[in-house]
């Protein structure tokens, strides 16, 4: 629907509730990661993204 490429959807628990976890691309620093929230589609701006390292997505998914 909003025609991203090179993301990933996982499942974890937070707060005792089920959330699905969009990652979107992989970015060279911290910077440009958040550079790259205000180019997404302003229908996911509205969910107020936020940035994880790899090391913390890896965690979660193991």
């Amino acid at each position: 629907r909003h025609k991203l490429s090179n993301y990933l959807v996982y499942e974890t628990v937070r707060n005792n509730r089920q959330w699905y976890v969009l990652v979107y691309g992989e970015y060279p620093s911290i910077r440009s990661a958040k550079h790259a929230i205000h180019n997404l589609p302003s229908a996911l701006q509205r969910d107020k993204p936020w940035v994880r390292s790899i090391q913390h997505v890896q965690s979660e998914l193991n």
